[in-house]
């Protein structure tokens, strides 16, 4: 039998996530010479706030190799045009 999700103080945040399994890894020495390709499939499906939640996590980044800081993660979309249609990419 599937159990509904519950969400508790030990639910990792998205944002949590993609701090841990990604900046963190990417930018520490173990990485050196490492990149990652994120392919985004679907993120039209996805409701908004999910969507507007990981597109301004990718933003974020964004600004921040635009001020010069390493960019060892590169992102793919595929399908429609999500990103500027939800927050302006």
């Amino acid at each position: 039998m599937l159990r509904p999700l519950v969400k508790s103080a030990d639910t990792a945040r998205a944002e949590d996530s993609w701090e841990n399994m990604f900046l963190k890894f990417y930018h520490s020495p173990a990485a050196e010479g490492h990149r990652a390709i994120l392919v985004l499939d679907g993120l039209d499906e996805a409701d908004y706030d999910v969507r507007l939640r990981l597109l301004t996590l990718i933003k974020e980044y964004a600004a921040g190799v635009r001020a010069g800081q390493p960019h060892p993660i590169g992102f793919v979309e595929e399908g429609v045009d999500v990103l500027n249609r939800t927050c302006g990419l």
